[in-house]
Parts: structure tokens; C-alpha cells; sequence
């Protein structure tokens, strides 16, 4: 018992408690004996844990990086950068600077009437989205046609807009007409009429129409944005434009994920069932039982389904404060129940095994976090940003 509290605490595992418990209820001891051994695991985990957790941020914050002699916090900034990030910016700060625009414009040069508006500015990825005609405001299709006078919103890159288009009408102020409706969604691609097309191909498509790719996701991977990219089935592409486009090319595309406000309980319910039933199965060897128990089989279930979401993600959802609350409050209660059952034992307990569990659960947090980062640095290479990021997570230790 006090071995399992002393993994579970010394690398903040909190779920090995559970699993610990549930495998001592199947060895088959006499209850006393079984009672005492599931009682000394929340012992350990508590002296064990105060390190597991404090000992690990001063472990990678403090100690890792002198270690290995770099400046966390400067390659941490250097690292956003090379990845597209721009220096000096504090949370919740960003750039100005916009990529995609939509800007109003008066029609006024006879280059732009007299003809629908898709044949307008060939070989430029811009659109007409709305326009004003005298006191009318209406949405722009592929068919439109400009008359002298109408004032047009017109989305396209911002360099194309600024450098060419301003050349040719001007810009106007128009509020009315600039208030339209737009979206960032992540579209996980299932239709097979547009699998196998390349990205030059499909922006020849009418669903395109309006709408600007951010970046595809496949297999987890982002891949690049080229004109000769194939776009396959389950890729899961990012784009932005109006409401107005975005679900047309939803319905024409895939499934839409976007943030919901109700949780899948059809899938949370069979998932935790199914993982239960699996856990639950035990095989004897050398006369131990070996099973995932109830907790580890539901939580082995989590995992799967959350691997399937991300590559397939049309079931299961989870808005982010239920899964936050889920995931706070749950294992919370979780652990202050398992310390109240033990509470009776626990002064008994820490008085017969005294400071030496303590320090061995500082020995058991220490060397697994200094070897990793010795090893990840000098063997495998990692930049020390991604390095110490995988080192808290393996640890689980989110103060770190």
C-alpha cells in the first residue's frame, strides 16, 4: 500500500490510487489485512505528493535549466518566434495587423459593371460580398452584376485589396455594409466528391466561394498550404469567411466542428460503461490477477475516444467548462473521499514509517525528471521549450 501511495503521490498520479485500491480488493487477503494495505495508500500519497508537486516546478523550473546551462525563459521566446509568434507580446495581446480584410468600395470605373462579378479580377483570390444600391443592401452571388454608383464589400488579402483594388475604385466608409457575420470553424472533410482535388482545383469550386484557408490538419499533423496540396477525406481543414459561405461549404464538405453548449451523454454513458466492463476482466498469472480495473478501463476508454475525436470529430462533444469542472472537481472529491475513509490511520500510519517516506518520495520524484531531461537534451535534441513542456506533462504536474 504504502508503495503504490508513494508512485502515485511522488509522480502526481492521481488516478494510480484507484487503480492501486482495486487490485488490492482482488488478491484475495484477509480483510484486515487488505483494509490496512488500502489505507496506507492515501498515507504515502499525501507525504509524497507535497514533493511531487512543489519538488517538480523547482525541478524544471529552477534546477533543468541550469542543468543543462540554457535560459529557459529566453529560448522560451525565441522558440514563439520561429513558430510564427511575435516577441514581446503579453496574454491577451495581438497583432493589428490582419491578413484577410473586407473593405467598402464605390463602383464607379465601367471595368467593373456591365458583367457578373465572378469574372472580375481573374486569377485574384477576392470576393464582392455585399452591395449597396441606392438604399438596398443585398448579398453578392457569383451571377451578381455591378451597376455605376453601387458601393460593394469587398474580402480578399489585405496586400491585394490595398495594392490593386485601390488602384481601381475607392474606399469608402460603410458601416451597414461592413457589418457582415464571419467565422473561423474547423471542417473535417467526409465528402468524396472533392477527396483527391488539389487546392488550385478547388478554388475553382462555387462552395469556395468567399472563403480562405487557414491551415490543414492530418493525422494530427499540419501539413502545408500549397496550390498542389490534395485535400483527402478526414482532414480537417480551417477556414474563414462569412457565416453565409462557411456553412455552404459545411454542407457541401463535412461536419463543422464547432464549440457546443451541450455535452454528448450518449457517448460519455457508453464510454464509461464500456470501459468498466473491460476493466472489470482480470487474467491470473502466477496466481495474481492482472486487470485495468474499473477506473483504468473507463479511463483507458477516455483515451481512445479522445485519440477518435481528434482525427473524427462529429460525436462526443464536451464544452470546455463542463470538461474543466469534470476534470477539477471530479478527481477533487475523488481524492478527499479516499483521505477520509483513511483519516483514522493516517497519524498511526506516518508515526511507524516517520521522514523516511518522505524522502524517498523526493528520491522517486527527482531522478525520473533529471534523467529525462538529461536524456532529452543531450540524446534526442529537443529545444528546451519543447523539452521542458514534455517533461511537466509526462509528470502531469500542471504547476510546473
Amino acid at each position: 500500500g504504502y508503495a503504490a501511495g508513494l508512485y502515485a503521490g511522488s509522480q502526481t498520479t492521481s488516478a494510480a490510487i484507484g487503480v492501486a485500491t482495486d487490485q488490492i480488493s482482488r488478491l484475495g487477503l484477509p480483510a484486515d489485512q487488505a483494509k490496512a494495505y488500502a489505507d496506507a495508500i492515501p498515507i504515502a500519497y499525501a507525504v509524497s505528493y507535497i514533493f511531487g508537486t512543489i519538488g517538480s516546478a523547482i525541478l524544471l523550473a529552477q534546477v533543468g535549466p541550469k542543468m543543462i546551462g540554457v535560459d529557459l525563459a529566453k529560448a522560451c521566446a525565441e522558440y514563439e518566434v520561429e513558430m510564427g509568434g511575435v516577441k514581446g507580446r503579453d496574454a491577451g495581446v495581438f497583432s493589428a495587423y490582419r491578413n484577410v480584410d473586407v473593405r467598402a468600395y464605390r463602383v464607379d470605373a465601367a471595368v467593373l459593371t456591365g458583367k457578373p462579378v465572378a469574372e472580375l479580377f481573374p486569377g485574384l483570390r477576392i470576393f464582392i460580398e455585399r452591395v449597396r444600391r441606392g438604399d438596398r443592401i443585398f448579398d453578392a452571388d457569383a451571377a451578381t452584376v455591378l451597376a455605376p454608383g453601387d458601393i460593394v464589400a469587398i474580402s480578399g488579402p489585405r496586400p491585394i485589396l490595398v495594392e490593386q483594388i485601390e488602384s481601381i475604385v475607392a474606399e469608402v466608409d460603410d458601416r451597414d455594409l461592413l457589418d457582415i457575420p464571419v467565422e473561423q470553424a474547423d471542417i473535417f472533410v467526409r465528402s468524396r466528391k472533392y477527396s483527391g482535388h488539389t487546392l488550385s482545383e478547388l478554388a475553382d469550386e462555387p462552395v469556395t466561394r468567399g472563403i480562405y484557408l487557414r491551415k490543414i490538419m492530418r493525422n494530427l499533423i499540419e501539413i502545408p498550404v500549397l496550390p498542389e496540396t490534395e485535400v483527402l477525406r478526414g482532414d480537417i481543414l480551417t477556414v474563414q469567411g462569412s457565416r453565409t459561405h462557411v456553412d455552404a461549404l459545411v454542407k457541401a464538405v463535412g461536419f463543422a466542428d464547432r464549440p457546443v453548449e451541450a455535452t454528448d451523454l450518449m457517448v460519455v454513458a457508453a464510454g464509461i460503461v464500456i470501459g468498466g466492463l473491460v476493466g472489470a476482466i482480470s487474467v491470473p498469472v502466477a496466481g495474481i490477477p492482472l486487470g485495468l480495473s474499473t477506473s483504468g478501463g473507463a479511463l483507458l476508454a477516455g483515451l481512445l475516444l479522445g485519440y477518435v475525436r481528434t482525427i473524427h470529430p462529429t460525436f462526443g462533444s464536451i464544452p470546455g467548462p463542463a470538461l474543466w469542472l469534470l476534470n477539477t472537481l471530479g478527481l477533487n472529491v475523488f481524492i478527499a473521499v479516499v483521505g477520509l475513509n483513511a483519516a483514522p490511520g493516517f497519524v498511526a500510519g506516518l508515526q511507524q514509517v516517520g521522514i523516511s517516506l518522505f524522502l524517498w518520495g523526493a528520491v522517486a520524484t527527482a531522478i525520473p525528471l533529471l534523467f529525462a531531461i538529461l536524456l532529452g537534451h543531450f540524446v534526442f535534441k529537443f529545444h528546451p521549450a519543447i523539452l521542458f513542456g514534455i517533461c511537466a506533462g509526462v509528470r502531469t504536474t500542471t504547476a510546473a
